[in-house]
């Protein structure tokens, strides 16, 4: 018999935030993502402070939830006493910003907006390796699969 392979341990809230958009538990993700602002975060252990619309029962289902899927035991807390870091949602949010507004220097982004002056940019993607990362030979302009034909 093969051994499947272990996933990591949960090590973050965007962990499990991973987690459950794989196990489709998509209300309580929804919360995860928005409400919980997390003080400590260690595996078996999150402790956090609610943002505001927090439902009241969010730890005790989070915990439970999490038992269910590793199968480990996980003591999930909310406190009003400790200000947690920004919930997964605000991180992410911030770190599209701040990737916005370094493109916003880039000298192709400032050429097309000489150009374009109302243009903003809305979102980045990512769709493959950058040139940065690629190696000398990989930018060759060869074409691996030239099967000969030319055009004119």
């Amino acid at each position: 018999m093969e051994a499947v392979p272990e996933k990591p341990p949960l090590q973050s809230m965007e962990d499990v935030v991973n987690l459950l958009t794989d196990r489709q538990d998509i209300k309580l993700k929804g919360e995860v993502l928005n409400f919980v602002r997390p003080v400590a975060f260690e595996y078996g252990l999150i402790e956090f402070s609610p943002a505001a619309g927090a439902a009241a029962d969010l730890a005790a289902r989070l915990g439970k939830r999490l038992r269910e899927i590793t199968g480990d035991q996980w003591d999930v807390r909310m406190t009003a006493h400790a200000e947690g870091t920004a919930t997964v949602a605000e991180k992410r949010q911030s770190d599209k910003a701040a990737e916005i507004e370094a493109m916003e220097g880039h000298p192709m982004v400032q050429n097309i907006k000489s150009l374009f002056p109302k243009s903003t940019i809305r979102e980045i993607r990512h769709l493959g390796p950058t040139l940065d990362i690629m190696l000398p030979d990989d930018i060759s302009g060869e074409d691996e699969t030239d099967d000969g034909d030319t055009f004119e």
